[in-house]
């Protein structure tokens, strides 16, 4: 299981990094899809190929021709050329035959963009171009003029069904041309290569930018996967190690040993879980140990009872007890130890019964200083019997939603405790008084105190402090009463809690809820629900 967790761990990083590049590389390209496309690399291509083209023969050709032609009546102005309708076919006749790129589309044109050559011959002779954009790339010239030799741009091309933008290099290639007419205004003759103007698209993306940006970013995946699995190793060793102990832990309590504690390391989760275990480990032995105790308890308060009523029983059987008195002091010894065994199934089923929740309590308005003040009088006469001095001071006057019955229970055992737990001549304090939203009941005495290590325990189901110190009626003590008042007073929504000094007395304290005006009300006018 926990290689299983590794493993699972080292997986889950490397593929966050995965999808993380995977995003990126896929926002990059829509960002640069969206953009226009860079054009420097085709214009270079388009310019490389317009210099694979010679014109200097193909022109020199034609002016010897027109000057053998002419008689050299044109040598006035040896910088020119005539192009007729014969100059015309030699040009065409030289392109088609020296132009061997087809990707591209070739045009010879004048200086006002009219048609002289189109290498599809879709477009006539004279046909203008129409230019949309255009810029200079070299402003030299041979004659120092600021006349560019090369010049790039977009144009629009109406010889489809849909105009469509082209990219072009044009270089000039011959200055001062006359076209047909010996009269006509001489025009610069200018040489263009174009491609028609690429459309962004994830397949353009992908070849245009593959060895700038996704060859690069391929190699950062690898390194960052790469990084990312020595991490997740990591990583998973820091979450897994501490699971795996904990794991065995768990064996080891099952096997019975519940003082087993796993070292609380690694990352915080884990720790986390460590405490949680080492708590639950903790409280499961305190259970266990509570068990035992319970057991043995029960063992021992049911021993008692039940070897008296045997012992008694048999010897009148036997007929060993003869005497009259004699039988009525067994049957009476038989009677109290059933009535105690009694007391002590019924205690043991009432306190099942509140943890449990299935023991109904009435709700009603307790009115608690007139309960808690017939108590106080009502256990006078045992104090008073005892030689011990009650002291009842109830100094409030307030309400309270319970069962009055189980409420009185609950102090009468307390006080009643405590005047068994207090010497001859010594003092019990019976008070209450308005606290935090509540009323707070104190029984506090000047007993012989409760040792400090019984104190956590002391509300635990058949634990009594050391029986050598309980010099009252200590055969009629089962250690149910303090875990049954602490039920109740749970059921009530109330604490309790018990201070005590071995050798000075013991103080046990109850805080319980004011009934609240609108509940009251409820209360009232419905006088008890279950």
């Amino acid at each position: 299981m926990i290689n299983r967790l590794q493993f699972r761990l080292m997986a889950s990083f490397v593929v966050v990094i995965a999808v993380t590049l995977v995003v990126i590389a896929g926002v990059l390209m829509l960002f640069l899809q969206s953009r226009p496309v860079p054009l420097d690399s085709l214009r270079n291509d388009l310019g490389a190929t317009s210099l694979e083209v010679d014109f200097t023969d193909v022109f020199e050709a034609i002016r010897q021709q027109q000057n053998n032609n002419n008689g050299n009546r044109d040598n006035q102005n040896s910088n020119g050329i005539r192009l007729n309708l014969q100059a015309f076919n030699d040009l065409s006749l030289y392109l088609d035959d020296n132009i061997s790129n087809t990707d591209y589309r070739f045009f010879v044109l004048t200086n006002a963009n009219r048609v002289l050559y189109d290498s599809e011959g879709r477009l006539d002779i004279n046909d203008q171009v129409m230019v949309t954009e255009e810029q200079a790339v070299n402003t030299s010239s041979t004659n120092n003029q600021r006349n560019p030799l090369f010049s790039t741009g977009i144009f629009i091309l109406q010889d489809q069904p849909q105009a469509s933008e082209y990219v072009f290099v044009s270089r000039r290639v011959l200055n001062n041309v006359s076209l047909g007419r010996r009269d006509a205004s001489p025009v610069d003759i200018k040489f263009w290569v174009t491609a028609p103007r690429p459309e962004s698209s994830l397949a353009y993306t992908v070849d245009t930018f593959s060895d700038t940006f996704f060859l690069p970013l391929v190699q950062a995946a690898l390194i960052g996967i790469l990084i990312a699995t020595v991490l997740s190793i990591w990583v998973a060793r820091s979450v897994a190690k501490p699971l795996q102990r904990i794991a065995d832990g768990t064996r080891v309590v099952a096997q019975g040993d519940y003082s087993h504690r796993v070292p609380v390391s690694g990352v915080h989760e884990a720790r986390v879980v460590g405490l949680a275990f080492n708590d639950m480990t903790e409280q499961v032995q305190q259970t266990h140990q509570a068990q035992n105790d319970f057991l043995a308890n029960v063992t021992h308060e049911l021993r008692t009872p039940l070897t008296s009523i045997q012992g008694f029983s048999q010897a009148i059987m036997d007929g060993t007890a003869t005497d009259p008195a004699m039988i009525q002091r067994s049957a009476t010894i038989i009677h109290d130890e059933s009535a105690r065994l009694t007391r002590m199934v019924s205690d043991l089923l009432d306190l099942a019964k509140i943890q449990s929740g299935h023991l109904q309590m009435r709700r009603n308005v307790v009115e608690t200083n007139q309960l808690l003040q017939t108590i106080g009088e009502s256990l006078q006469f045992k104090a008073q019997a005892e030689k011990v001095n009650l002291d009842v001071s109830i100094n409030t006057f307030v309400r309270i939603a319970g069962d009055g019955d189980r409420l009185a229970q609950v102090f009468t055992n307390l006080v009643d405790n405590a005047i068994k737990h207090t010497p001859e001549g010594g003092q019990v304090w019976f008070k209450a008084e308005q606290s935090d939203n509540g009323i707070l009941v104190t029984v506090q005495d000047t007993g012989e105190g409760i040792p400090e290590d019984d104190v956590p325990r002391i509300f635990e189901r058949f634990y009594q402090v050391d029986k050598s110190r309980h010099r009252k009626t200590s055969h009629n003590s089962i250690g149910l009463g303090l875990a049954i008042t602490k039920e109740i007073i749970d059921a009530h929504h109330g604490r309790i809690w018990v201070e005590s000094q071995p050798g000075v007395g013991t103080c046990f304290s109850v805080w319980l809820p004011i009934l609240s005006a609108d509940r009251s009300t409820m209360i009232m006018q419905k006088p008890q629900f279950n």
